[in-house]
């Protein structure tokens, strides 16, 4: 097992030692007591990958396959939609996008991104909401772990069109793409935003102005906290699955769930359960497309 600095947790080390497998890190910010460190560098990065290949031949001998059970069956799915290649598939403008949302075709937009969490059954809070929304024509943009989720439930494949609302679907049939839409790794949400901003600025309006929401429905990292903490203070209205760990400040969750509202346009709310966090973001949706004078 190869790690670099992102949501590592300490504990690998031990778990990977039962079962006879090499932990190893390659970022010196981020070392782990009981790892093997490799300084990897562009310029060795080559020679230091072979030899933690040879490595991992070398433990293969050493596998017991009455202890170790891996998958093998793979799953499809679609990736690498950048804001270029949406674009490009519409044509190289926002302007069948658009359109989409105004008839109601695509009633809104979703940003799910984040982690699993052991507080809740893994993959059940992603996908349920996953699911939830496209049912009701609501676009599904996926970041991060929360792409494993939607890839092994079927949802990042354009078949999975079938599972959507009749207008959502119709749009991903004559694209071709899944109702989700996986927009790379946990560091790259800006994409989101950056989408998020094009359409703004297309319609003359402001983020916060938009049908458009985020969610984080299993996050533990800090950091899936605080990429909620911009999409907020961008003017998205974004829901966490658990709550961090501020209540007990009365005045620091008020300012979280409420306070921000006035400010940026946008607040958390907090949802454990997934069909009532899409009602949330629905809600949401549905206020803004009426503040746009767009169709319901």
């Amino acid at each position: 097992m190869v790690v670099d600095y992102q949501c590592i947790m300490p504990s690998l080390v031990q778990i990977s030692g039962c079962y006879h497998t090499r932990f190893i890190t390659t970022a010196g910010k981020a070392k782990f007591t009981g790892a093997t460190h490799f300084d990897i560098h562009p310029e060795n990065a080559m020679q230091k990958a072979l030899e933690i290949v040879a490595m991992a031949v070398d433990a293969y001998a050493e596998r017991d396959p009455a202890r170790v059970e891996i998958p093998v069956e793979p799953v499809e799915i679609m990736t690498g939609f950048s804001n270029e290649a949406v674009l490009e598939a519409l044509g190289g403008t926002l302007t069948p996008l658009l359109d989409a949302v105004k008839s109601g075709a695509i009633r809104g937009f979703v940003g799910i991104v984040g982690c699993n969490n052991p507080k809740i059954k893994q993959d059940s809070a992603n996908v349920g909401l996953a699911k939830e929304l496209i049912k009701r024509d609501i676009m599904v943009l996926a970041t991060g772990c929360v792409t494993t989720a939607a890839g092994k439930a079927g949802l990042l494949v354009p078949e999975a069109a079938s599972m959507a609302g009749d207008g959502l679907k119709g749009v991903c049939e004559a694209l071709g793409v899944p109702p989700v839409l996986h927009l790379g790794s946990c560091v790259d949400n800006s994409r989101i935003l950056h989408l998020c901003g094009l359409i703004a600025k297309e319609l003359g309006v402001d983020i916060s102005d938009l049908p458009v929401g985020a969610s984080s429905p299993e996050w533990y990292s800090e950091k899936a906290a605080a990429i909620g903490l911009y999409a907020v203070a961008s003017g998205i209205q974004t829901h966490l699955g658990l709550p961090p760990n501020i209540l007990g400040s009365e005045t620091v969750t008020d300012l979280a769930l409420n306070g921000l509202q006035d400010i940026v346009g946008a607040a958390f709310h907090v949802e454990p359960d997934p069909i009532k966090a899409a009602d949330l973001l629905d809600a949401r949706i549905k206020d803004r497309r009426t503040r746009l004078g767009l169709s319901e």
